[in-house]
This record gives C-alpha cells, sequence and structure tokens, in this order.
C-alpha cells in the first residue's frame, strides 16, 4: 500500500475549480458528489499507482516519469516514490488547458 500526499500547488487547483464551479452557480450536491469522485479516484493510487499512462510531454520536461489519471474532464497529474511508498499528487487541471508542468502556476 502506497501513501497518497497532495502537494499545496495540486490542493489548490482542485479548490479552485470547486470556486469555479460555485461561481457558475452548479448545485452544492453536484460539487459534492464530482469532489467526493475526485478524491475517490486519487485515494485509489494507494494500491497499483502505475494503472495510469504515463504523460510523457511532462515526464520529458520535469526529468522523471509523471502519471495521469483523467477523471471526466480533468487531469490528476502524479509520481510513484517506491522507495517511501508515497504517491505524490502534483498537478490538477481541466483537460483542454495545456499540460501541467512544474513552473507554471496551476
Amino acid at each position: 500500500m502506497y501513501k497518497v500526499l497532495f502537494t499545496k500547488t495540486a490542493n489548490e487547483a482542485i479548490d479552485d475549480q470547486v470556486a469555479y464551479y460555485r461561481s457558475e452557480q452548479v448545485p452544492e450536491g453536484t460539487i459534492i458528489d464530482w469532489l467526493l469522485g475526485l478524491l475517490e479516484q486519487i485515494d485509489r493510487l494507494d494500491e497499483m499507482p502505475r494503472r495510469f499512462p504515463v504523460a510523457e510531454t511532462v515526464s520529458m520536461a520535469k526529468g522523471y516519469p509523471v502519471h495521469r489519471l483523467n477523471f471526466g474532464v480533468h487531469a490528476v497529474y502524479y509520481r510513484v516514490h517506491d522507495d517511501r511508498c508515497v504517491v505524490e499528487i502534483l498537478g490538477f487541471r481541466h483537460g483542454r488547458q495545456l499540460p501541467w508542468l512544474e513552473d507554471e502556476s496551476v
């Protein structure tokens, strides 16, 4: 079992998406269901974290393998640290945005 940890960047990006949904007057129940579904998918990375493909462009830019979990029209970018049994959630963004890279504000 791996421990799943969120970076500040990833947390802020998810919070920004929730804020956007609220600004668009999406019903609160819908937002909660969406957020719970997202967090459930991310939590499942504790087992078999490599089941999602490596995002080649992002990995080349970062210099290490970065996986991409698709959740609806959104993408979750994460790194697996086998030596510590940790999955590090690096970034989150809408699929129509450019790929997440370290030097971008997410």
